[in-house]
Order: structure tokens, then sequence, then C-alpha cells
């Protein structure tokens, strides 16, 4: 058992951070990014709705200018603008025990944005003489960072998503590496004194 599941046992779930590289912490810094509290689940692949504005979202440059902002806390992840669609972010998580390659992928309709698996392509650990998929990925292989209700368009950003891909990456590896426990559903809302 970790400190941490330890912790969880007794009803205390720690704080967490992540790095400019990906790497989960928990000690805040200046040069961290706090992880937002979000449930991994997985199952059925989003569906995206019809968005509710003529106009892009994602053409607002106080939208851009604060995205630009916060996306500043992973240096390692560049901007990416496909033809008539939302911009997304590429970039590299390093957990310490791998580096995972990943496009966070916004949606028309400014819903939780995808996650894919750039490279490694697949989250899998070996099990016999076949893979086992990873828990809390969605049937298209997308990864499920949070749940739709936990992303808030209004506050939220790119960067949101990156601190939770690397909170799922560090899981991931625990997960391979530890017989196939997957150590946490997420980080819960801190409780009020």
């Amino acid at each position: 058992m970790t400190l941490l599941q330890a912790l969880r046992s007794i009803g205390y779930d720690a704080p967490r951070w992540v790095s400019p590289s990906g790497r989960v912490v928990f000690s805040d810094s200046a040069a961290t990014t706090p992880v937002k509290p979000h449930t991994f689940h997985g199952g059925a692949s989003l569906v995206e709705a019809a968005p509710t504005a003529t106009d892009a979202w994602w053409s607002d440059p106080e939208y851009v200018a604060r995205e630009a902002a916060t996306m500043m806390a992973f240096p390692g992840f560049s901007r990416v603008q496909f033809d008539d669609q939302p911009p997304g972010w590429i970039g590299t998580i390093d957990t310490g025990y791998g580096r995972f390659e990943i496009l966070v992928q916004h949606r028309r309709d400014h819903g939780l944005p995808h996650v894919v698996p750039v490279s490694p392509r697949r989250r899998e650990r070996p099990r016999g003489r076949s893979m086992l998929r990873s828990d809390h990925l969605y049937e298209n292989g997308n990864l499920c960072v949070a749940e739709s209700g936990d992303w808030d368009a209004s506050t939220d950003t790119a960067a949101t998503v990156v601190a939770w891909a690397a909170h799922w990456h560090a899981c991931y590896v625990a997960w391979r590496s530890g017989g196939g426990v997957w150590p946490t559903a997420g980080l819960r809302q801190p409780a009020a004194d």
C-alpha cells in the first residue's frame, strides 16, 4: 500500500499539481498547475452536440489569449489548427516513468475536449500473450480524463485538460506496473472544513 492509498483509506485525498513537463506532484510551487477535481470513467465515446452559436467560439480573441496564457504552463505543447475546426494542442507528458504524446482537441460545441493518444497510440499492458486495454478509455481509444460535467467551458482551457491527462497518465503507469489496479477514480473536491 502506498502512502497516498493509506491516506485515502482514512478519508484524506491529497491535492495534486502538475509540473511543466507533465509530472504529477504533491506540493505547490510557482511552476506548477493545480489539478481541478475530476472523475475518470470510460465507456461510450463522447457525442458532440450541435454548436449553439453561429460564430466559432475559438475565434474569440479573449478566449484565445486566456488559453494561450494558461498553456504557457506546459511549454512542451504547441497549438495546432485544422481547417474549419477548433484548435488543438499537441505535446508530451513525461511522468518520469514514460513519455506520452497526446493531442487535446477542442470540440465545436465547446464541450470536454477529446484527449487523443498520439504516441504510443494504445494505452495497454501485457497480459500473458495478449495485451490488456487500460481502464478509463472511451471505446474509440481516447482517454477519459474527466466526466463531461467536470468541464466548465467558461473557465476551463486546454491547460485544465493537460493537467487531467497528466493525472490520468500517472495512474496509467501505476496500473501498468502495479498488477492492473487503477489507483484512483479521479480527484475529489476537497472536503469543506
